[in-house]
């Protein structure tokens, strides 16, 4: 019988969860991390155009768009688009 190594812990002892916690989040916790993902890719696209350029981040991102559809479907990558225009308008005011 083969003896498994325990993997030595770097940071002490995990950290607990509250009693009340059931495992999954609020939906609010949800549309924040959703927000907050719109917001990331916004900034990745404007990375990439001054690197790049605006035609080559326009090609970049049309490839993203593709993977993430076929990956997570056609839904979330509208509801995604809609939140990065959203999240433009909103830092413009």
């Amino acid at each position: 019988m083969k003896k498994h190594k325990q993997t030595p812990r770097l940071f002490g002892l995990p950290l607990e969860r509250p009693s009340i916690y059931k495992g999954g989040i609020t939906q609010e916790e949800l549309e924040h991390m959703r927000d907050c993902e719109a917001r990331e890719w916004i900034k990745r696209y404007k990375d990439k155009a001054k690197t790049i350029g605006a035609t080559g981040a326009s090609n970049w991102w049309q490839d993203h768009l593709t993977v993430m559809e076929r990956i997570r479907g056609e839904f979330a990558t509208l509801d995604l688009r809609r939140r990065m225009t959203e999240q433009q308008k909103k830092a413009k005011k």
